[in-house]
């Protein structure tokens, strides 16, 4: 039962919106946020959302946005 609790808490510790704006400043297009990531922040960030787009170049990307309250979004490939 406390697994499942921490799961779903877990699984609610994401920022969409921060991480859409977090990449599309990086000039990223069709970004899709996918969930909680479980790897790829360290523990000071609260918030971790991972996603998909499309770069500059056309290429398309994954990765991981981190978002701290009082350190802002990190976007990490």
């Amino acid at each position: 039962m406390r697994l499942l609790l921490a799961l779903v808490v877990l699984g609610g510790c994401t920022a969409p919106d921060w991480s859409r704006e977090a990449v599309d400043n990086l000039g990223f297009k069709e970004i899709k946020t996918e969930g909680y990531s479980w790897f790829g922040c360290g523990e000071d960030y609260a918030f971790h959302t991972k996603f998909s787009a499309i770069n500059p170049n056309g290429k398309h990307v994954s990765g991981v946005v981190c978002c701290g309250w009082l350190k802002g979004c990190s976007v990490k490939f």
